[in-house]
């Protein structure tokens, strides 16, 4: 029997002993395969500042435990490391801490950034445990602790922990027992940003499906089987509503000294149980339960880029350097409006090893996120410095390794970069970050497109803003993209600009040839130290590298692209990368032609400003170029180019740029324009203006220089142009300009001062002083009478500056016969009151016309000074009359063009306008008057009745028969003598005109009684002469019927005019008579229906 069991024991100690042989040969292989990896990683590692002088790594912790963080290089220069393990083992708990000159101020915008490493993932749920970035007011060998131990795990050191059972978010600990609270377990006065690499969320409550069920009020576990383990509940909880839950590896934030940060899910919740005798007393406190905790995460939001489900795994597929994530955190100080609280923008993965900003992002590899920090978890910060750095953990069972690279600092150097390209001919530029930028790129129209053969520069820009210490031994390396052609000008390729902190010094250097690697991809070029701040050398604020390229050719009618341009500013304390966008060669929608048409020649050294004038139009399209959308680059002698837009905006096709401080001298002033069509920016031709700056001058003596306008009329200007050295004096056909601003400071097209636009005549036959005639109308002043009262161009009430260029020739002796161009301007002043026009129609307000009649709508006129001279020749009324628009010349002769004072009275004020409804009988109507200078009137109303029909009946009172002899054998009737004027004027109405008469009675002079004729008046028809009816029917006889119409016919009736001497009216006499003149009364009967 003893011999069986020792056989039996001896077996089982040989069967144990090979498995943990077995064991041994795993993990030592499994060791050996991750530090080879580990390894290889961190000799891959970034760009990172130097780490002793700036970060405190503690040796041991408050608790004595040993801090596993360490350093490491990977050049191998141990005494200036760059790279912070965190972790590299099971178990372990670290921290590295900012200090000196090294911290964020909080009342300060700060950018830091660094790299991550996170290990290799060998399990689905992620490489335990993962590590944060803290900020922190609490100490420098600040650590989460439980009951005299540092936290490990899912705590990452910063986090608290409820690896004791009887763990709760109270204010204090349980009665009855001494455990820490979970919140003070934690970094105090901390907000952490966790780079979680493991989920610790267990098993959890699942439906059905296998899916988690939210937990809340209605919905609590009941047994703890269905809540995971303590130590492994944190990530257990949705994030924000009921079902966004934690999948795999994350990045969140909270507050890990807050009470709410964590939430209690155990089913039986740890309590404090007094237990009494028989009277009472509490003999003992009993402590049962177990805690779980979870931790409440923060997002960014819920979209994909939140930082759920995160890859931080190692990808044995691709470099090793790929496996560090960059990481850029931007801080924004607090508001005057909002002053406790600030925030924080984070990117993850926001740019790859090579520095190069990744701009597609695959779900779950990026993250992007801003918190709002609330200051006052902080306590009192002294100074407004705020301790950063980070803290990582691993758990019993996970040997990781974690490491961090810090890429800036925000305290040593805060300082931003930016990069873009200038399309210097279509004056365009890429990129749409403005913020650190050149002031003439600002002011560029940004596009995504360039055109073959276009002067392209790649612009490399960093900004100091503040720092403890200068931007030291910085280099910019810059990768020169595809299609496009670095530019060699005799050896030079760009220039570096610098621009010092008070904007007073300014520094630019050639970029040499030399600069461009010997594969032709980069440029690289050493830069002075920035934000020198000690007297020492220059405190520069700004560099900026500027290379100078021309795109390249197309090939075919494909678009070349012209991929993003990477620049990287690295110094010894300080790394930025930057990048121009992409953009596209394409083939141009059209070109701008510019052309001179005056500007070449002298000018006099007193000269203020010379205008450079030209025309400008599209190379195929016909259309007006867009002048609002068109800018102009011009170079004198070479210098930096100087863009600006136009001056003459409103006269189409033409522009004119005015050019100051030209020394005296020869200068070559090149011009190109740029402008917009269909959304591409289009360049044109370069000309080129030769200008000479002389003492000698053109000498102008205005006549009347300033002028107070009196009248409405033409105003004309006169002076003399003379030369200071007597030579003679000849008009430069090229055309003298003048530009007026009008009284409503508008700047107006611009007029050539040559042809039918002024006059010159020599004043002697010396011709050494030339007399100038020239005119300006008044804004609305028109030869045909009608004002436009939309008329833009001409003087306006206000005061009108009007410049006039002189251009002249020079003749220096009688055998110069070519002459020399020279060039002087002067201003003319001319003040148009603002006086008011009054009309009024008192008492004439309510008009009755006839229908078809012309319309009559009279008024007075008068100005407020009765002094003004006007003449009402050039004068209009606008107004409506039934809502139709009518207008009308208020002058009642249109030859007349004198001036006249006071009042005019208007006799009609408009005419009737087409379109008009005949059929009305009433309707309103209305006007205004404008005079040359669109000086607008009041407004008078009027209520115009319309009678529809009518006739109307003209006479002449002073009939005769003429001169008889007294003869009593008078034959046939007596004919009528002078005008008998009788006509009836209808429209639309039948008539009837009927006559009757009294007796003829001699005008007694004596006095006595009157005798009367031995006659009368009788109407001979003259249709039928034989048709004769005596004019004296008595007083109930029935009148004689004259003549009628018996249609709607609208017309003038001419009766007296259509008889003949043996017809009409005729005075017939029986006998003689007495001497004397004898008079009748006759009395017409007009009725205007039959």
């Amino acid at each position: 029997m003893n011999s069986k069991k020792r056989i039996t024991f001896i077996g089982a100690l040989f069967v144990v002993a090979i498995a943990m042989i077995a064991s041994l040969n795993f993990n030592q292989t499994n060791v050996k395969a991750w530090s080879s990896i580990d390894s290889d990683v961190i000799k891959a590692a970034p760009y990172g500042l130097p780490l002793n002088t700036y970060f405190n790594i503690p040796q041991t912790f408050s608790t004595g435990e040993t801090n596993s963080a360490t350093t490491s290089s990977p050049s191998g220069d141990t005494n200036n490391p760059n790279v912070v393990l965190l972790t590299k083992g099971k178990g372990q708990t670290s921290a590295v801490w900012s200090k000196g000159d090294n911290y964020i101020d909080i009342y300060k915008k700060q950018n830091l950034s660094m790299w991550l490493y996170f290990g290799r993932n060998a399990d689905p749920k992620g490489a335990a445990d993962g590590m944060a970035f803290v900020l922190q007011n609490d100490s420098d060998h600040a650590i989460s602790t439980l009951n005299g131990k540092v936290n490990k795990g899912e705590s990452l050191g910063v986090w608290g922990s409820d690896s004791s059972p009887h763990v709760t978010n109270n204010d204090e600990p349980l009665k009855g027992d001494s455990t820490t609270p979970i919140q003070k377990q934690a970094i105090q006065k901390s907000w952490a940003l966790e780079f979680d690499t493991y989920a610790n969320k267990g098993t959890g409550i699942k439906d059905s499906d296998g899916n988690q069920i939210h937990y809340d009020a209605q919905n609590k576990p009941t047994t703890m089987a269905q809540i995971p383990k303590p130590g492994d509940a944190f990530d257990w909880l949705p994030y924000s509503g009921d079902n966004n839950f934690i999948i795999g590896s994350h990045i969140a934030w909270n507050y890990p000294a807050r009470s709410t940060s964590y939430q209690q899910i155990s089913p039986l919740a740890p309590k404090s149980t007094d237990v009494k005798d028989f009277f009472g007393n509490v003999i003992t406190t009993n402590v049962t339960g177990t805690s779980v905790m979870a931790l409440n995460h923060h997002f960014s939001t819920d979209s994909g880029y939140n930082g759920n489900n995160i890859d931080f795994t190692y990808n044995s597929s691709k470099p090793a350097g790929e496996s560090w994530k960059h990481v850029s955190i931007e801080y924004t100080p607090p508001t005057a409006a909002d002053p406790n609280t600030a925030s924080i923008h984070y990117k993850y993965d926001d740019k790859n090893i090579n520095g190069k900003i990744i701009k597609k992002h695959l779900i779950n590899t990026y993250a992007e996120g801003t918190a709002p920090i609330d200051l006052t978890a902080f306590g009192d910060v002294k100074d407004g410095q705020l301790r950063y750095g980070f803290t990582g953990s691993t758990g019993d069972d996970t040997d990781t390794t974690s490491a961090v690279v810090f890429e800036t600092m925000p305290s040593l150097v805060e300082a931003e970069t930016n990069s873009y390209a200038v399309d210097e001919d279509t004056h365009a530029r890429v990129g749409s970050d403005t913020s650190i930028m050149d002031k003439d790129a600002q002011a560029m129209s940004e596009t995504t497109k360039v055109h073959p053969g276009d002067n392209i520069g790649l612009n490399y820009m960093m900004q100091y803003d503040s720092g403890k210490q200068p931007a030291k031994g910085l280099v910019s390396t810059i990768d020169l993209p595809d299609n496009l052609t670095i530019k060699n000008d005799s050896g030079n390729i760009g220039t570096i600009y610098y621009t010092s902190a008070d904007g007073k010094s300014t520094k630019d250097v050639a970029v040499n040839a030399s600069s461009i690697s010997s594969d032709g991809k980069s440029v690289s070029v050493n830069l002075e130290d920035m934000g020198v701040a000690d007297g020492s050398n220059t405190n520069w604020k700004t560099a900026r590298v500027e290379l100078n390229t021309i795109a390249n050719p197309l090939t075919s009618d494909a678009s070349l692209t012209v991929p993003a341009g990477h620049a990287v500013f690295e110094g010894t304390n300080y790394k930025s990368d930057t990048e121009i966008p992409t953009f596209d060669i394409v083939k141009p929608a059209d070109t701008l032609v510019l052309a001179k048409t005056s500007g070449d020649g002298s000018y006099s050294s007193t000269t203020k400003e010379i205008d450079l004038n030209g025309s400008i139009k599209y190379g195929t399209s016909t259309a007006d170029v867009d002048k609002s959308a068109t800018w102009y680059t011009y170079k004198i002698d070479g210098q930096p180019a100087v863009t600006t837009q136009d001056t003459l905006t409103k006269d189409t096709g033409k522009f004119s740029i005015p050019i100051t401080g030209l020394t005296d001298g020869d200068h070559k002033i090149t011009v190109k324009a740029s402008s917009t069509l269909s959304n591409d920016v289009i360049s044109s031709n370069e000309i080129t203006y030769n200008v000479t700056v002389t003492s000698k001058q053109l000498i102008i003596t205005p006549d009347d220089q300033n002028r107070t306008v009196d009248d409405d009329g033409i105003q004309t200007f006169t002076g003399t142009l003379k030369f200071s050295d007597g030579s003679r004096i000849g008009i430069d056909n090229i055309g003298s300009i003048g530009q007026l601003t009008d009284g409503k400071g508008n700047l107006q097209a611009s007029t050539e001062m040559n042809g039918s636009k002024a006059s010159y005549d020599w004043t002697d036959d010396s011709r050494t002083v030339l007399k100038y005639t020239f005119k300006l109308r008044p804004v609305g002043y028109s030869e045909q009478g009608a004002i436009d009262q939309n008329a833009t161009t001409g003087l306006t009430v206000g005061e009108n500056n009007y410049k006039v260029i002189f251009s002249a020739l020079s003749y220096d002796s009688p055998t110069d016969t070519t002459g020399h161009g020279y060039k002087s301007t002067v201003n003319y002043k001319v003040n148009v009151p603002d006086l008011k026009i009054n009309i009024s129609n008192a008492g004439q307000d309510k008009i009755t016309t006839l229908k078809g009649q012309d319309l009559k709508l009279p008024s007075t006129l008068n100005y407020s000074d009765p002094d003004h001279k006007y003449s009402p020749r050039y004068m209009t009324a606008y107004g409506t009359v039934d809502n139709l628009f009518a207008g009308m010349n208020i002058s009642t002769d249109f030859n007349d063009t004198s001036n006249i004072t006071g009042e005019y009275k208007i006799p009609k004020g408009l005419n009737t306008p087409s379109g008009l409804d005949t059929s009305k009988t009433n309707f309103e109507a209305e006007y205004y008057v404008l005079d040359p200078y669109l000086r607008k009137s009041n407004t008078i109303k009027y209520d115009v009745d319309v009678v529809q029909n009518y006739v109307k009946l003209t006479t002449n009172k002073n009939y005769s028969f003429g001169s008889h002899s007294v003869d009593p054998q008078i034959d046939g009737y007596l004919k009528r003598s002078g005008d008998w004027q009788l006509s009836v004027e209808s429209m639309n109405s039948p008539w009837k005109l009927s006559a009757s008469a009294t007796d003829f009675v001699r005008n007694n002079e004596a006095g006595g009684n009157a005798d009367v004729l031995d006659g009368g008046m009788v109407y001979v028809d003259p249709k039928d002469k034989n048709d004769v009816h005596a004019l004296n029917v008595g007083a109930n006889g029935t009148p004689v019927g004259i003549t009628e119409q018996d249609t709607k016919d609208s017309k003038t009736t001419n009766i007296g005019g259509n008889w003949s001497d043996d017809d009409g009216i005729l005075l017939d006499l029986n006998s003689a008579s007495v001497k004397g003149s004898y008079s009748s009364t006759i009395t017409w009967d007009l009725t205007d229906s039959i």
